[in-house]
């Protein structure tokens, strides 16, 4: 069997690529920001979940199986390693697809990844602005005497809709955590 071992700076996606069929790629320790395809029967090995990590930079997961055509589909091994996706709303984990098969043992899977504090911060400085810009005008308007109704309740609306969309967001986050953390029947 032949091995191969990748460092981090080194591409996983080459390594399969031109690895022979039944190779052995192990990891060392560290993080790779990668979404690999793999199309041939190979074990992929890390140093430990948690010392291996391998995060999709999009919005899929970071392992996908499937098959060459005319080829018989791929057996792949999935050994000791973190696997997760850089977007919030994505899956992590390993997925085969047309009669491919994937082996996952000692891993963690997870689908939360490092964008989502950047973008909960964003939504909340949009809706700080949103609320804030038409309460400062109008104050500014009071004090000039020159208050437009219309214009306040026109920016104090745009205001309302993000605070729901926030308050929806942050609700619909617990009740997903609380359907997850359920014991299935």
């Amino acid at each position: 069997m032949t091995t191969k071992t990748i460092q981090p700076g080194q591409s996983i996606q080459r390594a399969v690529d031109e690895a022979p069929e039944g190779a052995l790629i192990t990891l060392a320790e560290g993080q790779w920001h990668e979404q690999l395809h793999i199309r041939k029967h190979l074990t992929l090995r890390g140093a430990g979940a948690g010392k291996s990590i391998i995060m999709a930079p999009v919005a899929d997961p970071p392992i996908r199986v499937r098959p060459r055509k005319g080829v018989q589909p791929p057996n792949v091994r999935v050994e000791n390693l973190t696997l997760t996706s850089a977007w919030w709303w994505s899956r992590g984990g390993v997925v085969a697809e047309g009669g491919a098969q994937a082996t996952i043992t000692e891993c963690v899977v997870s689908g939360s990844g490092r964008y989502r504090p950047l973008l909960r911060s964003a939504m909340s400085a949009l809706f700080r602005a949103a609320i804030a810009v038409p309460v400062f005008m109008a104050v500014l308007g009071l004090l000039d005497g020159a208050l437009e109704l219309p214009r306040l309740y026109e920016g104090l609306g745009f205001g309302a809709v993000f605070f729901v969309l926030l308050w929806l967001w942050e609700r619909g986050e617990e009740l997903w955590k609380e359907r997850r953390s359920r014991p299935r029947a």
